[in-house]
């Protein structure tokens, strides 16, 4: 057992890059993990609450940024797709919950978070 707290000590986690820096959205292989995290969330949800509930549980959250939905990584605040990327449009999704409740940013650049 005393190996093991040794190795928590010693051991730093990597925040996980899900794109590289300047591209737009994810590669191949990312995309396809990516995919199988979340989209169970997206599928199993009932409302806008339960899937921003289901999102956090494994480490994300939904924004709008730029016009459009948004996967964020939740511990980097980072954007890391649409949700038309996903196969979830924001069109789709509002069909399913309902229309959301977004406020927008006070820098009127088509940015807003989630308050369903």
């Amino acid at each position: 057992m005393e190996h093991i707290e040794n190795f928590k000590a010693e051991a730093r986690i990597e925040p996980v890059h899900w794109k590289r820096e300047g591209d737009i959205c994810p590669d191949f292989e990312s995309a396809i993990l990516l995919r199988s995290l979340v989209l169970p969330a997206f599928d199993s949800a009932t409302s806008w609450c339960e899937l921003a509930e289901a999102l956090e549980s494994v480490g994300f959250s939904l924004s709008i940024m730029d016009g459009h939905l948004t996967l964020v990584d939740a511990d980097q605040g980072t954007g890391i797709c649409t949700g038309r990327f996903l196969g979830k449009p924001l069109v789709e999704l509002s069909a399913k919950f309902g229309k959301p409740i977004i406020r927008a940013t006070v820098f009127g650049d088509a940015c807003g978070e989630f308050v369903y």
